[in-house]
């Protein structure tokens, strides 16, 4: 069974592609991560953050970032552990429309 959630989009670290007040329906990551996924992280320092698989590490972990130019870089976000990426993004959700991302 599917465990979905749906979270609030707040800033705009990942615009264009998603945009501060559109909604996101995840779920627990029951398949292989792969690089271009958009993950929602419980970051050690950030907290609750959602970004874009950009690459892994040479140790396994995760090299993330936003879509947009401006957002927080992947140097100060250092490499994500697998354990820290808590669902993976499958949709979009905007005003009169429904996106599907995975």
């Amino acid at each position: 069974m599917l465990d979905w959630k749906i979270s609030l989009i707040e800033g705009s670290s990942m615009a264009p592609t998603l945009n501060h007040g559109d909604y996101v329906i995840s779920r627990k990551p029951n398949q292989k991560i792969s690089v271009g996924n958009i993950v929602i992280i419980k970051h050690p320092k950030f907290g609750k953050i959602i970004k874009r698989i950009s690459s892994m590490s040479k140790n396994g972990q995760f090299i993330v970032e936003g879509d947009n130019p401006e957002s927080t870089s992947p140097e100060v976000l250092g490499p994500i552990d697998i354990s820290h990426i808590k669902e993976i993004v499958c949709w979009r959700v905007e005003a009169y429309h429904l996106s599907r991302i995975l």
